[in-house]
């Protein structure tokens, strides 16, 4: 852990979540706090601004997205999701909106603490440069998606729709069961080099072109975030 600890600002409305999950954080080594409401967490950042928010989406008054029109975007931290009701309109959204990391409920918290070490090790994002636009925006991406079972594994084909630090949104002909874990690869196309993700399904929505599926990359190495930094940077 760094000599100053990262600052990380938990926002839940859920006493009992906030208590837990800034307890946890802190026996990790993070500096953390936390704030009941979008209010109370606007007011935190504007008097001690942290090095990370962990934003629940479902809060009475001023739910998550009031609090990103809210949020002055020239002194924004990183922003990660955490909810029990993410689909695919709020993996867009959120992605759109540059959230970095999507964090499923109930929490796991091993994957939290993961999802906040890849944060900080991902380096400051450069300025933008032409031909930066995402590769993956500008046609149909096939990638292929192992699903892990006690009988073995099945390969699935499917479109990548959106990838962030720590998640990917992918549509299949056929649903993944939601908890179901999956080896989820990127070709050279997308990439520079093939990576394959260990990863576990969190949602799943049902299209009228298939299902939607909100993938946690799981346990990703300073190289490989690195490479992924490089894709969705």
């Amino acid at each position: 852990m760094d000599p100053q600890p990262k600052r990380i600002l938990v926002v839940d409305d859920d006493v009992d979540v906030a208590t837990l999950t800034e307890r946890v954080l802190k026996d990790k080594g993070y500096a953390a706090t936390r704030a009941g409401s979008g209010a109370a967490a606007l007011a935190a950042i504007q008097s001690a601004p942290p090095d990370l928010v962990l934003l629940d989406i479902d809060m009475p008054e001023m739910d998550g997205w009031g609090f990103l029109e809210k949020l002055d975007a020239s002194a924004r931290p990183p922003i990660a999701f955490v909810s029990g009701n993410f689909d695919f309109d709020a993996f867009s959204r959120g992605s759109r909106a540059g959230v970095v990391a999507f964090v499923a409920k109930p929490i796991h918290y091993n994957a939290l603490v993961a999802t906040c070490k890849r944060i900080f090790a991902t380096p400051a994002k450069r300025p933008a440069q032409p031909g930066d636009n995402r590769r993956y925006d500008r046609k149909q991406l096939l990638v292929r998606v192992d699903v892990i079972s006690s009988s073995g594994s099945a390969r699935v084909i499917g479109e990548l729709r959106d990838l962030s630090l720590g998640g990917a949104q992918v549509i299949t002909m056929n649903p993944l069961e939601i908890g179901a874990k999956v080896l989820f690869s990127l070709d050279a196309s997308v990439t520079g080099d093939p990576m394959t993700f260990d990863s576990e399904v969190r949602w799943q929505q049902k299209l009228p072109d298939g299902f939607a599926h909100g993938l946690e990359l799981l346990d990703l190495g300073p190289a490989e975030n690195e490479k992924l930094y490089a894709v969705v940077g």
